[in-house]
């Protein structure tokens, strides 16, 4: 663990090798290896050490020689703030994108390979190119539900449950500043040629605001790739169980107009 590696480097009463050059090191080390991160250690070096001397404590700046600097920097709550803001930071720059989009590849749905499920509730709709819809254990059974109500609406002319089988997944930074990935639930084309991922909760999740900015700026994205292709427009769409079910749509029309969290 981090606060238990950086004792070892330097003793807390101060009498231990007080060489702030290993405690940086560490730190930067650790970085590297819990962000993945492939080469960068002596710029990230030279970053940490910086941040320890004139931002991490008050007062700034301290002198990295200081012994009572070198057992602070051995207490756990200050490792975790330092490690925190960098891998906040880094995450943050990893993921940003600057420039235009194009399209790389394509997710043909009719060519994914056969997959088994666990036996579960399912649905078999018409409009969709699977056999079977089948919903997520800890759903509730509330996208069985979302399913039942894609294949009645009449401004849906396909839609598909987003299975991992698909590959189909976005990267976004957690809430934690953690870089994960992230599956939706419904991909929809309505009968105007727009395409939807639709997002569906039962329950409210630390990360939904996290994971909804993140498919927000996909679908501008890819919007824009699309727009010397085939044209196509992608929107998304939150849905939250309690609301559906209090005021439930009859068309996609009416859920976007009714359902605009994350929308702005």
């Amino acid at each position: 663990m981090l606060d238990e590696e950086i004792h070892h480097t330097v003793q807390l009463d101060g009498s231990g090798p007080a060489d702030y050059r290993s405690v940086v090191a560490f730190f930067a080390r650790q970085l590297l290896k819990e962000l993945r991160l492939v080469g960068g250690y002596d710029v990230l070096y030279g970053k940490v050490k910086i941040f320890i001397r004139e931002h991490l404590f008050e007062g700034s700046p301290v002198d990295l020689e200081d012994p009572v600097v070198l057992r602070n920097l051995s207490e756990p709550e200050v490792g975790k703030l330092l490690f925190d803001s960098f891998k906040k930071a880094i995450n943050s720059l990893t993921i940003l994108d600057s420039g235009t989009t194009r399209i790389e590849d394509r997710i043909r749905l009719r060519d994914t390979r056969p997959f088994r499920t666990d036996h579960r509730p399912y649905l078999v709709a018409t409009k969709s190119v699977f056999n079977k819809t089948v919903g997520e254990p800890n759903s509730g059974g509330f996208e069985l539900s979302f399913a039942a109500f894609l294949e009645g609406a009449t401004d849906v002319a396909a839609f598909s449950k987003i299975y991992l089988a698909m590959g189909f997944r976005l990267d976004y930074v957690k809430a934690d500043g953690d870089l994960s990935n992230y599956t939706p639930d419904f991909i929809v084309r309505t009968t105007d040629g727009t395409v939807w991922i639709i997002e569906t909760k039962g329950r409210q999740e630390i990360d939904v605001p996290q994971k909804m900015a993140r498919l927000k700026q996909w679908c501008v994205d890819a919007t824009a790739a699309c727009a010397s292709d085939d044209g196509v427009t992608w929107r998304f769409v939150f849905v939250d169980q309690a609301s559906f079910e209090q005021h439930p749509p009859k068309t996609i029309g009416a859920l976007a107009s009714g359902f605009t969290e994350y929308q702005s």
